[in-house]
């Protein structure tokens, strides 16, 4: 449906008017007024219409409309998981008696927009010794929680005594809550995959419908008869033990009698890219540097387990960026590649330079 605009409405019952009359209201008449009530009720019914024309088919649906038609097919939204890690809490002398920390206390990062952290158990400074290390967890679920060594400094909870806080290991396995893209990808695949409970959608869609799993690849028959090998990785990363584990367990209580699982992480095969850019006047070569290097890197980690790469589709995102004029790739780094689903893409080596 192509909906129409209030402009529209009204001209065609201002043109209507005159064909039957011979003359159009003037906008402050009492018919020129009920015209423009009408016209607006009639714009905003137009645009209810148009909104729920688009949440009919799942290609085109968004939001909590995505999410009933993928009920249908048995899938859920990923809600993402919180970035988890430890922090250190130093005292400025040894303490005299065991200080508690407790489950709970909040910690930050600093900035205008810092990221609180909060302790997920009691942590104890025994007598005699100057810090604790304890367990915390991100306030959110969120990619933007993973972050680099040393960036919490700041105690936003009150604690007796303790004079800094830190973390000296990284924040990791945080993951954003599943997009209506990435939803409606994992829809599509069912779709036109039937899942059966025993082929190969059925192992895909049941991995990738678990959090932290971004991406699987199902080989059968990898270890012979019988057999059915699960590659699943994160986005752009490889999987750890821990999520390798729990997806094989859930697998495991799924799968059809007489079939043997075992579940793996996939295996990083390296991307290189080099592209030289040329720029329309007026633009910044560093500001159109950052949105490249940003594109390319978020295309390449969502190829996810046997995905392909292609010049392609590498040019159609540069050439999607304001103020580049013409490109060019580097040929000895810059190729096409396809992996199987042992495999996925993981960038190795993004080179944007000016021509």
């Amino acid at each position: 449906m192509c909906m129409v605009d209030y402009n529209e409405i009204l001209t065609t019952m201002e043109n209507a008017y005159k064909e039957k009359t011979g003359f159009v209201p003037d906008e402050y008449s009492d018919q020129g007024i009920k015209f423009r009530i009408l016209a607006g009720e009639l714009f905003n019914f137009s645009s209810q219409i148009d909104f729920l024309e688009k949440q009919m088919f799942p290609t085109t649906a968004t939001g909590k409309y995505l999410d009933y038609h993928c009920a249908e097919r048995g899938v859920t939204r990923k809600q993402g998981t919180k970035a988890t890690g430890s922090v250190i809490f130093t005292l400025d002398s040894p303490t005299e008696s065991t200080l508690l920390i407790p489950k709970g206390t909040v910690v930050s990062t600093s900035g205008e927009n810092p990221l609180r952290f909060i302790t997920t158990r009691n942590g104890y400074v025994s007598a005699g010794n100057t810090y604790a290390n304890v367990d915390a967890e991100a306030e959110s679920v969120g990619k933007k929680y993973n972050i680099a060594i040393n960036k919490i400094v700041t105690l936003v909870s009150q604690v007796p005594s303790v004079y800094s806080v830190t973390n000296t290991d990284v924040f990791e396995d945080g993951e954003d809550i599943e997009t209506d893209e990435e939803l409606r990808s994992r829809l599509m695949y069912i779709y036109k995959h039937h899942n059966n409970g025993t082929n190969i959608a059925f192992y895909k869609s049941l991995a990738e419908s678990m959090d932290g799993v971004y991406s699987a690849g199902v080989v059968p028959k990898n270890r012979g008869t019988g057999t059915v090998d699960i590659f699943i990785s994160k986005k752009g990363e490889m999987a750890d033990a821990t999520l390798t584990s729990n997806v094989e367990k859930v697998i495991a209580k799924e799968r059809e009698v007489n079939v043997n699982t075992t579940v793996y992480s996939a295996t990083a095969s390296y991307v290189n890219i080099g592209v030289k850019l040329e720029l329309e006047s007026g633009y910044s070569f560093a500001d159109i540097k950052s949105k490249c290097e940003t594109l390319l890197r978020d295309y390449v980690s969502s190829l996810g387990v046997g995905g392909s790469f292609f010049l392609s589709r590498v040019a159609e995102k540069v050439q999607s960026i304001d103020g580049i004029k013409r490109f060019q790739f580097d040929d000895a780094l810059t190729t096409d590649m396809v992996v199987d689903n042992k495999h996925f893409l993981k960038l190795n080596t993004l080179q944007v330079t000016e021509l």
